[in-house]
């Protein structure tokens, strides 16, 4: 990917999670009391990002959790790491950014998640359209 290409990706997920940080709550993670807003999100952000951008669902496990995150045009993108100590925005090739990653598929998100994921994507257009 072209330098310029990537850091006009770079904006406009760095502005989609500063959206997201006004939607991140207790009913739309899996993890209902945490400090770290971002937590439990994993799943929806990258479903969200998915729909919105295409490319491959992804997943590797951190401190025994796992995490969801996504590949797009031959990069991988994460964009709750900071639930682990990580930066919020994260974008390396593919193959760099974890170890041990699985191409997840859309028939391997569970109703919960989806139930989730259906309540953050609804805050999100009712906030931004």
């Amino acid at each position: 990917m072209p330098l310029l290409k990537k850091l006009l990706l770079f904006i406009k997920l760095f502005f989609l999670r500063k959206k997201f940080e006004k939607i991140f709550s207790p009913e739309t993670s899996s993890i209902k009391n945490h400090s770290i807003p971002s937590s439990g999100h994993c799943a929806v952000v990258a479903l969200f990002l998915h729909k919105k951008f295409g490319g491959q669902l992804i997943s590797t496990k951190i401190n025994n959790t796992s995490h969801w995150f996504n590949r797009i045009n031959g990069y991988d993108i994460d964009l709750t790491g900071d639930q682990f100590g990580f930066s919020k925005i994260r974008i390396k090739k593919e193959n760099k950014l974890y170890h041990n990653i699985r191409i997840r598929f859309m028939d391997e998100i569970n109703e919960e998640t989806k139930k989730r994921f259906e309540l953050f994507k609804g805050k999100y257009i009712k906030l931004f359209g």
